[in-house]
């Protein structure tokens, strides 16, 4: 990419892949696997080069990961958010898709306050979930 400093030189883009996954079972030393994944550019880093360029840093984090063999078997794994943040992007998702216009931070304070009160009745149901019993819808 052309710089936008220095019109003569090139700027570095770089992608950062940060995270680990938990994997079923041990992988063998010298051989070889294919990773696919989904994720999400969490942060930039933008930082000058002695050349007048620039080096451009983005920080990948995987929210799914497929990890599969050389005889292509797919390794199932889990995903490596943690469940507040996969319940908070759930919440975005819903949040985008019904069109709200109150800022979201601001309901994603008022929506922890709901599942606060709502806590005795939700771990109720979590248990049932647990022994399979019938949930409430």
């Amino acid at each position: 990419m052309q710089s936008t400093k220095d019109p003569n030189s090139i700027d570095d883009l770089v992608l950062q892949i940060k995270g680990k996954i938990e994997i079923p079972s041990k992988l063998e030393i010298g051989h070889n696997y294919t990773l696919s994944c989904k994720g999400s550019i969490t942060a930039i880093t933008e930082t000058d080069r002695e050349d007048g360029g620039r080096v451009y840093l983005y920080k990948f984090e995987p929210t799914f990961v497929e990890l599969i063999t050389e005889t292509g078997k797919t390794l199932k794994t889990k995903d490596p958010r943690k469940n507040s943040v996969k319940i908070r992007n759930y919440l975005f998702k819903i949040y985008v898709a019904e069109g709200y216009t109150e800022p979201f931070d601001d309901v994603y304070d008022a929506f922890c306050w709901e599942v606060m009160g709502a806590t005795p009745i939700l771990i109720k149901e979590a248990v049932k979930r647990i022994n399979g019993e019938k949930t409430n819808p």
